[in-house]
């Protein structure tokens, strides 16, 4: 065998051996993209799933969040809007999570719906929310997130005022975006 054949041989090893590194590469980052996707569902299922346990437990909340017709919105105390507000705000950073996983492509839009967090679109159809959203809750989430809530279907008009315990009107609205006095 002369020498241009034998280097020509090695080149196509080389060339063969680039390649078959190559594939090997994006084997590994599709194996990584996978496992990437997983955890994030996983531990968006998991941090639902604690939500959802701490609130079982607590027998306000769930009082709360039933809107029963026994306790309306102008019987509850500034407590239980205070309680409410901190429940809604963590609800909020889990589906603000979900979103931001969903736009990075590390969850599918689909997995929002599973989770629960579809709804938010819904949030401003429910009176407790809706003047938690105008007076609070809505300066203490992300643009993106409040663009998600405020994209559902348009909420009827609410004075807040008519629920006399409810303790953010007259505050300055916290977070961020607070407008400046």
């Amino acid at each position: 065998m002369n020498s241009a054949k034998l280097r020509d041989s090695l080149e196509l090893v080389g060339i063969a051996a680039v390649v078959l590194s190559l594939i090997f590469v994006a084997y590994e980052v599709r194996q990584n993209t996978i496992s990437a996707r997983a955890a994030a569902i996983q531990e968006i299922g998991i941090a639902t799933a604690e939500m959802w346990g701490e609130t079982a437990r607590d027998p306000e909340m769930i009082r709360l969040l039933q809107g029963r017709t026994d306790v309306p919105f102008d019987e509850w105390t500034a407590d239980d809007w205070s309680r409410f507000l901190a429940q809604m705000l963590a609800w909020s950073r889990l589906a603000e999570t979900g979103l931001l996983q969903v736009k990075e492509g590390l969850l599918p839009a689909s997995s929002l719906e599973t989770l629960g967090y579809a709804n938010t679109k819904y949030w401003l159809q429910h009176d407790g929310i809706n003047c938690l959203w105008k007076h609070r809750l809505r300066f203490m989430v992300s643009e993106e997130f409040a663009a998600y809530v405020e994209s559902g279907p348009e909420p009827e008009a609410i004075d807040c005022s008519t629920f006399s315990s409810f303790p953010f009107l007259n505050s300055r609205p916290i977070g961020p975006k607070a407008p400046a006095r």
